[in-house]
């Protein structure tokens, strides 16, 4: 047994792991997958570039831009002048162009910079843009290996959920039978009978292989073999309701009667809690 390979645990002993015992075994397992851990990468600083801007005017038809002004007087000026526009039809072809009338121009309010200071940070932008390219292509590259990453650890945690469920049903049964053996005085033939009504004797045989014997009451072992002998009587027995068919044997009446003096009252109506 390696103590460092999670599926060598035997399957209790997986279910009894908590969550940090489980990522202890997450490198072990990416190596045995051949699966690379990595870590999140370091991205390059993108530095910021501040550019002086100034107001224009924007004469714009529509979504397209036409022109701007850096006053509105000029902008207002220039619409005075019924601007046409070089235009031509899809469906003829380029090959002849008309003039089209500007009629629908607006003027909006725009912060540009100039050409010079636009220029003299235009290295800075270049340097940013190719940053944040190779960025980009880091942040691929560690999703990927992120995803390679997450389907080899989810075996292990989909497992580990899988055994902790194990775990609750199989503990379910002794809790519910050492309440019934309680019950019945701990007489096991009637509490055994009462446990079949809620779990087969497959059920009750695989949670008694798989909890500890201190899960169950002194008379585990008896519950056990009742439940066999139940089973082989099952495979004797004729049909419910046929000639010679039996009853479950109801809890004697002194039983009874102690339960429904110390029963509570839910609703108006006693709650024997079976």
């Amino acid at each position: 047994m390696n103590p460092l390979n999670y599926w060598d645990h035997e399957p209790r002993a997986r279910a009894l792991m908590t969550r940090e015992d489980v990522q202890k075994f997450i490198d072990f397992e990416l190596m045995s997958k051949g699966v690379l851990k990595i870590e999140a990468p370091t991205l390059q600083e993108i530095v910021p570039v501040e550019i002086k801007t100034e107001t224009f005017y924007k004469v714009q038809n529509g979504y397209y831009d036409v022109i701007c002004f850096r006053t509105l007087e000029e902008a207002n000026t220039f619409l005075t002048l019924h601007p046409f526009k070089s235009d031509y039809s899809y469906e003829a072809g380029s090959r002849l162009y008309y003039a089209s009338p500007q009629t629908d121009l607006t003027i909006q309010p725009v912060s540009l910079a100039t050409k010079a200071d636009y220029m003299n940070a235009l290295a800075q932008m270049k340097a940013n843009q190719a940053t944040e390219t190779a960025n980009a292509k880091l942040e691929k590259e560690f999703q990927e290996s992120a995803k390679a990453m997450e389907d080899v650890t989810n075996g292990l945690f989909e497992d580990w959920h899988e055994q902790q469920a194990t775990e609750r049903r199989a503990q379910k049964i002794p809790e519910t039978w050492n309440r019934y053996l309680a019950m019945s005085k701990h007489d096991p033939e009637i509490a055994t009978q009462f446990l079949l009504k809620l779990f087969t004797a497959e059920d009750i045989q695989a949670a008694a292989g798989w909890l500890d014997p201190e899960a169950w009451d002194t008379a585990y072992p008896t519950c056990v073999k009742a439940c066999e002998d139940s089973q082989s009587d099952e495979k004797e027995q004729p049909e419910p309701g046929g000639p010679g068919s039996q009853r479950l044997r109801p809890f004697p009446e002194e039983i009874l009667a102690d339960s429904l003096k110390n029963a509570p009252v839910v609703g108006g109506e006693i709650d024997l809690q079976f």
